[in-house]
């Protein structure tokens, strides 16, 4: 009862824009509460999940993931947080073995009542074994697509689990952006939820990549709807995803890979310089979208730069497309101007980009003669 009563003063908190110290608090509270239970019920930790009888210490543990999640999404710069680190790690400790823990509540599950929600913390320490779920192979993911799919079934308006399938999907050989855009067309159309407003719109981009106008269209007033949601977020301008040189799904890159790999998972592509602000204010556009640059940072571009071509990766954010400053360069930048590093990392890029610009031509040119063969045999 003492605990339910601080913690409604904690969601007070949180609801009153204090998110990340409303959301720590609460979780050090059922950390500490938590270790000391099992520690009078004399129970190992692995025997106490066993019971089926200690759901509200699932519950409890449930909460406390959540809130975690949430202040990682929302709270970029404090991933690294000392306080929250410091709580990711007593939590695991209170997990102990994450392998008995899985297989303890993947039991539970035909006797517990709230399914859905053990269902997640499943998935959630899958995530958590294998650090990301990037890193789990297919057989695994099947399960975790399973369980997500049953939760959507039972639970269709609960966003978390519309998340979650996302956040898995997106690593699984077999869904196809099509499908994506199916889940998140649903989610987007029950909320206004930033989230659910920016992965529908970053799907909709890669399909009007690959030349579907319908989709590029919708993508522009979803970037709209996005951009407004997220007026006040601190975090608008941020590139949660970039644009990657995969494939459908695949090439979706998240913020922490690039930071991982340094960036050369990113797709070079090219575009027209159409606006010239000042040195930290330009667009350019790339397939008839609209990307944000910071004139100031790239090579070669100046205030008479504009109708000019230019190479580029990009990023999403809730403000719309946004280019890596660092990576626009113009066609005509003088190549004696680099150094030798950047010199070959240039002319890598640009074959790339003409391999890429070569490829989307003969597929536009293979659809064509598609629907002129479709009439003709008729």
């Amino acid at each position: 009862m003492l605990a339910n009563h601080a913690g409604s003063w904690f969601k007070r908190s949180r609801d009153h824009n204090n998110l990340l110290h409303g959301s720590i608090s609460h979780v050090e509270m059922i950390i500490h509460m938590s270790d000391d239970v099992v520690k009078i019920s004399g129970l190992t930790h692995a025997e106490f999940f066993k019971r089926p009888s200690n759901q509200w210490f699932l519950a409890c543990l449930y909460l406390a993931e959540g809130l975690l999640e949430s202040v990682k999404q929302t709270h970029i710069e404090e991933e690294t947080n000392s306080y929250i680190t410091h709580c990711e790690s007593d939590l695991k400790k209170l997990y102990m073995d994450l392998n008995i823990v899985i297989q303890n509540l993947n039991n539970l599950l035909p006797s517990i009542s709230n399914k859905p929600m053990i269902r997640r913390q499943i998935v959630r320490l899958y995530r958590e074994k294998f650090k990301d779920f990037s890193k789990i192979g297919t057989k695994n993911l099947n399960y975790i697509m399973e369980l997500l799919k049953d939760n959507l079934m039972e639970e269709p308006d609960n966003e978390k689990n519309i998340y979650l399938w996302f956040q898995v999907a997106r690593h699984h050989p077999n869904v196809t952006l099509d499908d994506a855009i199916e889940y998140l067309s649903a989610w987007s159309s029950r909320t206004n939820q930033v989230q659910a407003l920016y992965y529908y719109y970053v799907l909709m981009v890669l399909k009007g990549m690959e030349g579907y106008e319908f989709e590029k269209s919708r993508a522009k007033r979803l970037i709209e709807a996005c951009a407004k949601e997220a007026e006040k977020s601190p975090y608008k301008t941020f590139c949660f995803e970039w644009f990657g040189i995969g494939e459908g799904l695949q090439s979706l890159v998240h913020h922490r890979m690039i930071d991982e790999a340094g960036g050369n998972q990113l797709r070079t592509v090219r575009g027209i310089v159409t606006e010239y602000k000042h040195p930290g204010n330009g667009k350019i556009e790339v397939n008839g979208f609209e990307v944000f640059f910071k004139p100031g940072q790239a090579k070669g571009i100046t205030k008479d730069s504009l109708n000019k071509e230019v190479e580029l990766q990009f990023g999403f954010s809730y403000d719309g497309l946004r280019a890596k400053s660092k990576s626009v360069r113009a066609l005509d930048y003088l190549e004696e101007n680099m150094p030798a590093d950047d010199k070959k990392t240039a002319h890598k890029k640009t074959q790339q980009a003409q391999e890429e610009t070569a490829f989307e031509l003969a597929y536009k040119i293979k659809g064509k003669a598609a629907i002129r063969w479709l009439f003709l045999s008729r």
